[in-house]
């Protein structure tokens, strides 16, 4: 469970709101990285076991829609690429950006994230999709796997 008080974790889907409004209205959202962290942050930074989120976007770079499609325990989830396809071609997804989070605090990638992020960019390369960037959030920190050249 997260430490937020009521009126912290108000503040916080305030902010994912206001985040939101602004990434379905403007391509600059998917452009700017720092806001692209901050955003994946809000959403699952603090959860207490780890999710796997992406970012649908569309030939812009406009969020199409955000969810997370999996969930796991304390210290890892089971993604399935085919899923993350899936998903992104029912809502026309020219390019994603997948996030999850790492509760121990420590945005380090594992081997698994590396390897997880390369099956998804392969598999979803196959449908002209792009993978735009694989983003690791705790509740303090990010690594971006673009940053870092490793996409």
């Amino acid at each position: 469970m997260t430490n937020f008080t009521k009126k912290e974790q108000s503040a916080i889907d305030k902010a994912i709101n206001i985040i939101e409004s602004k990434a379905e209205n403007s391509s600059f959202f998917a452009t700017n990285a720092v806001q692209v962290k901050q955003y994946c942050q809000l959403k699952i930074g603090s959860e207490y076991r780890e999710y796997f989120g992406v970012l649908f976007l569309n030939s812009q770079n406009e969020l199409i829609h955000f969810e997370v499609l999996f969930k796991g325990g304390l210290d890892s989830a089971s993604v399935h690429v085919d899923i993350v396809t899936k998903e992104a071609l029912i809502r026309s997804s020219k390019n994603v950006i997948v996030c999850h989070n790492h509760p121990s605090g420590d945005v380090t990638p594992s081997q698994a994230d590396m390897n997880i992020t390369k099956k998804i960019e392969t598999c979803l390369d196959l449908f002209d999709i792009r993978l735009l960037d694989h983003i690791i959030v705790s509740k303090i920190n990010t690594f971006s796997f673009a940053e870092k050249g490793m996409l």
